[in-house]
């Protein structure tokens, strides 16, 4: 089969890419910065058999979170149209835990949530990209068509939690100091943060769909990520 993977570089993109191509897929990896490195690692063939959308937080379309209403509006331009598509609609993601820069927790000692105060089942960015590859794969993905599924981690996550994380990984003693600041993240964050710093963080109960846990379950946890992600770098 032939797939197109837009996005390919980004944080499901790369591990959709690489279960397609563990799977025998062709793939088209569109991205981009064609001449990066990460784009340059992925395969590039031409041809799309199938649409997979990935949408953000799971929230509505009046969503405060400016992200998810751009994912949103493609999604309600394809519900008005031919083009078989699946929606998944991820938690947050692990790398966002603490902001956009978890390898400063390891010079400084120090970490912010951007969930401050509450509770959330974040998830692996290249769990999704296996949901997406474990549906593109399928012999008839046509039962699929038209749904939206919600993919959140396989435990729930706070403040303390994260802390304890970081400590058992790092090996270090690490110092909670509070929410992101604004100055962390553009503006168009901004109005999402607002409302988690009011206490409205609503992202701990939602479960992942039944059929992806049939297809794909989300299994890396907070502290795999971290593990993965802290490995890497020595």
């Amino acid at each position: 089969m032939r797939i197109a993977v837009t996005a390919a570089t980004g944080n499901t993109g790369v591990a959709l890419v690489q279960a397609l191509s563990q799977a025998g897929h062709q793939v088209a990896a569109i991205t981009r910065d064609p001449l990066g490195k990460a784009a340059q690692e992925l395969a590039a063939l031409p041809g799309v058999e199938a649409l997979t959308l990935e949408d953000a937080f799971n929230k509505p379309v009046d969503s405060d979170i400016f992200y998810a209403r751009s994912h949103l509006a493609v999604e309600h331009f394809l519900e008005q149209g031919d083009i078989p598509f699946t929606s998944l609609r991820p938690n947050l993601f692990h790398n966002n835990v603490v902001g956009l820069d978890l390898a400063s927790v390891a010079k400084t000692h120090q970490f912010r949530t951007m969930a401050h105060g509450a509770s959330v089942a974040s998830i692996d960015p290249a769990d999704v990209g296996r949901a997406a590859a474990a549906l593109l794969s399928l012999d008839d993905p046509s039962p699929h068509y038209g749904q939206k599924y919600t993919l959140t981690g396989p435990e729930n996550i706070n403040d303390q939690s994260v802390g304890e994380v970081l400590q058992e990984v790092l090996q270090t003693d690490v110092k909670f100091a509070g929410g992101v600041r604004d100055d962390e993240f553009p503006a168009l964050f901004l109005a999402a943060l607002a409302k988690l710093k009011q206490g409205k963080g609503d992202l701990a109960h939602t479960a992942t769909s039944p059929e992806i846990l049939a297809l794909a379950p989300p299994r890396s946890t907070f502290k795999d990520y971290v593990t993965h992600y802290f490995a890497k770098r020595v």
